[in-house]
Order: C-alpha cells, then sequence, then structure tokens
C-alpha cells in the first residue's frame, strides 16, 4: 500500500495570497518549506526601505511568525535561500544579523543570490527556508466495519491510520495534539 502524505498549510491572512494563489509554508513528509519572505509588515506594507539590515531584521520576523504557526523555532531552520538585490549589502549586513537570529555560529546551509529585482517593489532582500518538523504520514491500515477480510489480519482493515515519525516529540499526547491540528477529532484516524 502506498504512503498518503498528509499537507499541512499556514498563510497570514494577506489580500494578495489569494490573488496570487500561494501559501506562506506548506508542511509534509516532516520538513516545513516557507515561501520566500521579505521585510512587510503586518498591513502588507515594505518596511526598512533601501536599508539592508533593517529589511533582513523585519523578514527574519516575519519568518519566526510563518514558523511559529507550525509550533516551529528559527532554531529549526535547516536551510536558507536569501535572495537579494545587492550582494556587497548583504555581506556587509548579514553576518552579524544572521548571529542575532541563529545564535554565534549559524548551523543553517545557506545560499546566496544575487537577482535583478525582487516582486516586491524596494526590497532589496528576500528569504526562503526549509526547517525540520514533525511528519505526518497515513501509513497503517484500521480495521473498520465494512472489511473484515482475513488477509489483513483481525478486523480488517479498510481505512488508515496516523502513524507520526516524531523524534521530537517527547510527549505523545503533543503529538496527538498536533495531529488534530490537520485531521478533524472527528475522523477514524484520530485514537
Amino acid at each position: 500500500m502506498a504512503a498518503v502524505i498528509l499537507k499541512d498549510t499556514k498563510s497570514l491572512g494577506l489580500p494578495w495570497e489569494n490573488q496570487f494563489g500561494l501559501v506562506q509554508a506548506t508542511r509534509a513528509a516532516g520538513m516545513v518549506f516557507l515561501s520566500g519572505q521579505s521585510s512587510l509588515d503586518e498591513k502588507g506594507a515594505l518596511t526598512g526601505k533601501g536599508d539592508m539590515e533593517a529589511q533582513l531584521h523585519q523578514t527574519y520576523a516575519n519568518i519566526g511568525k510563518v514558523l511559529q504557526q507550525f509550533t516551529l523555532t528559527m532554531s529549526d531552520v535547516l536551510e536558507e535561500t536569501i535572495y537579494v538585490t545587492d550582494m556587497q549589502a548583504i555581506l556587509t549586513a548579514g553576518p552579524k544579523v544572521r548571529r542575532e537570529v541563529y545564535g554565534e555560529h549559524p548551523a543553517v546551509a545557506t545560499t546566496l543570490v544575487q537577482v535583478q529585482r525582487l516582486p516586491v517593489a524596494d526590497a532589496i532582500v528576500e528569504i526562503r527556508v526549509v526547517a525540520k518538523a514533525q511528519q505526518l504520514e497515513l501509513l497503517r491500515p484500521v480495521s473498520t466495519p465494512s472489511d473484515e477480510s482475513p488477509r489483513r489480519g483481525s478486523g480488517g482493515g479498510g481505512g488508515l491510520r496516523p502513524r507520526i515519525h516524531a523524534p521530537m516529540f517527547l510527549n505523545p499526547r503533543a503529538a496527538k495534539s498536533s495531529l488534530r491540528s490537520v485531521v478533524p477529532p472527528s475522523s477514524p484516524c484520530i485514537s
């Protein structure tokens, strides 16, 4: 039986998310993939025009807000791609800001890319990250009254039961609580 991967998405509720048809992040297969974040405030206006350090601070703050929706922090970030319009500015401001965000020795795989222009007018930096998270997969059959096939063991197995690959969960209740945010409590997948 092939595994069915659960996918969980998060948005910030900004009007252009629906207009463009995007989400801020998607969790699947134990990873969270964030869309590129810029230095936009909660109303969608650019902050820190022309100031790489200010834009970096706001951009990382936005990344933190999106990660928090998955109960993650910046310490869960594994990889980042930083798109800039001015390489010299990121090489000057980036090390200081990144140490403030990740700690003295950032353990994050990082790629810097200089581009001609970014989607947000006057933005000089956009950052995309990948973070680790608990993995939600539908793997194990669940017995249902309608399927009493002996080849599936006692009780059949017509449905699917979620199996959580969660080395970061020390408390089984936390894993079950996290799953409830993805799968409705009335689902036969929650026990």
